[in-house]
């Protein structure tokens, strides 16, 4: 199973941007989370296109998994 984390924000006029970041290290926290996505966002680093996101909305791990098919 794979997983990344997910984070979403949102500029001044609600409109959202999300941001994929890949191989995260297990045992993630809340206070973790917390302290990386709103430096983001208070870091004016992200430029969607109609402005800046400077509000952290959302943070989660998303798990996928796959089955293949032999279709051979």
């Amino acid at each position: 199973m794979n997983s990344y984390l997910m984070l979403k924000f949102a500029n001044e006029l609600d409109e959202t941007l999300q941001l994929r970041v890949d191989n995260i290290k297990n045992g993630l926290t809340d206070e973790v989370v917390k302290a990386a996505i709103v430096n983001i966002a208070e870091s004016n680093a992200l430029q969607g296109k109609k402005g800046t996101m400077t509000k952290a909305v959302e943070a989660k791990v998303v798990e996928t998994t796959y089955t293949e098919f032999n279709i051979a």
